[in-house]
């Protein structure tokens, strides 16, 4: 399995990803959870590990689902069953140490976000 990685992972570049706005207007992850509140121009770093999604494809190494436009993150977003039943909401965030996801490769897992 080849994972495209981006050519210097310490080179910040925008991204976009989608986020679940609460009631209070603060954000939350939608994949992989984690119970920290997003505070703008802070530096998230992922819980990286080895995982494998229910493609079964091999393992890959973790990190933030991001999308390279837009558009894409759009057009991903409709294909969400619960996409309707949630306040989702797409931000542009800056990332880092980025590679393909494997199984869809429209994703993009970064090492490192700033919102």
């Amino acid at each position: 399995m080849q994972i495209v990685q981006s050519p210097n992972p310490n080179l910040w570049v925008a991204a976009y990803k989608i986020f679940e706005e609460l009631d209070d207007g603060s954000v939350r992850t939608l994949f992989h959870k984690t119970s920290t509140d997003f505070i703008p121009g802070m530096e998230y770093w992922a819980r990286n590990r080895w995982v494998r999604d229910g493609s079964g494809d091999g393992w890959y190494w973790s990190g933030w689902h991001c999308f390279v436009d837009n558009y894409t993150a759009e057009r991903y977003l409709q294909k969400l069953d619960r996409a309707n039943q949630r306040n989702l909401v797409i931000r542009k965030v800056k990332v880092r140490g980025l590679s393909v996801k494997p199984s869809n490769r429209d994703v993009l897992l970064a090492q490192t976000m700033v919102l």
